[in-house]
């Protein structure tokens, strides 16, 4: 009797789903292990993405628990989410990851002077489910938008309960689509889809190779990039160092936001991180590299918090290290 008397509760407290995310400190992960290159020089240290747990829709003892840890945070999930199937979240997140290391392999070489010949498009990374079916799907290449290829213009330019013609190139086809801008009420007129940039390497001279990880989303692009630099540098730049980080890349080499840098600075100090660089863009309070110096200063670290904003200011860190640390 007493033992239904809690589990009657307990399984109600885990079958009961809130609009909030749940993030908490995870694992860092050695770029050797996803990118390969062959020829590469050796390194004495290496460069380190960091992870962290992120659950969606948490139930409500998730919820409980994570009031209790200071090191989870909960947030809610925004609006729009709720159109959106997990699955398609899940997906979203390993195109973006297989977008970053392409971008970061591009990046790499660039800083190397390697030649690197590379195409980028315009993809859909996520759809909404008032979207109609039989239209859009994720990883369509955007082709032209009403015959142009300005295509914020053109999806400005639809009016409510209009359509626009949509080119878009699927699996190596060519299709005709014709896509409704819907009037939700409140929500506003919308055609029910996320679109970004994706890069696609075409041709280059190294030999490489990217290994399936389980993990997703865009945030070690720096960090790929800058192993990706080390790995064809005759100069190690490791110094045998744990050099770790987070911030997305484009193909310019401008480092972008991230979410939960909260969590990986606490994950990178758990993981004896030496090195840490974090996207450094601005003076706003909301800044990753202002947010991350709050969370780094209540700790009792010898680890090296560094905010940058492309990855020259990064190389440029790493080739000054050695010489301001034998001073």
């Amino acid at each position: 009797m007493m033992y239904t008397l809690i589990a009657i509760p307990l399984f109600a407290l885990m079958v009961t789903p809130l609009p909030y995310r749940m993030t908490s400190p995870a694992f860092v992960n050695d770029i050797d292990g996803f990118i390969q290159i062959e020829d590469a020089y050796e390194m004495e240290g290496g460069f380190y993405t960091t992870s962290v747990v992120s659950i969606n829709q948490v139930n409500a003892l998730q919820y409980l628990i994570a009031t209790w840890e200071d090191s989870v945070t909960l947030s809610e999930i925004p609006a729009s989410y709720e159109h959106v199937d997990n699955s398609d979240l899940r997906e979203m997140s390993y195109l973006m990851k297989d977008d970053s290391l392409q971008t970061s392999l591009i990046v790499g070489l660039l800083q190397t002077e390697i030649p690197v010949d590379f195409s980028s498009h315009q993809m859909i990374y996520l759809v909404y489910d008032y979207l109609e079916e039989d239209t859009l799907k994720l990883g369509d290449y955007l082709i032209s938008v009403n015959g142009s290829d300005d295509f914020t213009y053109e999806f400005q330019q639809t009016a409510c309960n209009e359509r626009a013609s949509m080119t878009v190139l699927r699996e190596g086809e060519l299709l005709e689509l014709s896509v409704l801008r819907q009037d939700l009420g409140d929500e506003g007129c919308l055609f029910g889809f996320r679109y970004g940039t994706y890069n696609e390497l075409i041709s280059t001279s190294i030999n490489y190779e990217f290994i399936e990880t389980n993990v997703g989303g865009p945030s070690g692009g720096l960090l790929q990039s800058l192993y990706v630099f080390n790995a064809l540098t005759k100069k190690d730049y490791t110094y045998g160092l744990k050099i770790g980080g987070t911030g997305t890349i484009d193909v310019n080499g401008n480092v972008g936001y991230i979410g939960g840098v909260e969590q990986k600075i606490i994950t990178a100090i758990r993981n004896d991180i030496d090195i840490f660089f974090v996207p450094h863009l601005s003076d706003d309070p909301t800044d990753d590299y202002i947010e991350a110096l709050k969370i780094y200063q209540t700790f009792d670290t010898n680890m090296q918090l560094v905010g940058v904003s492309s990855i020259s200011e990064a190389i440029a860190y790493l080739v000054q290290y050695e010489e301001a640390n034998n001073e």
